[in-house]
């Protein structure tokens, strides 16, 4: 193929990475909320996040 169809499919997987979905955390802390996911490599807040009465 020719460089522009490669830049080209290089732009499309940057924009369509698949999303997680619902997952489940280790709560380190409620107040402040504080949630790890991942083993630990994502630390959500009560900024970034919202929580669910059920699933």
């Amino acid at each position: 193929m020719s460089w522009d169809y490669d830049f080209a499919r290089e732009f499309k997987k940057r924009d369509n990475q698949e999303i997680e979905g619902a997952v489940i955390g280790t709560v380190i802390s409620v107040d402040p909320l504080s949630v790890s996911l991942f083993s630990g490599s994502v630390i959500l807040n009560n900024r970034n996040s919202y929580v669910c009465s059920n699933l």
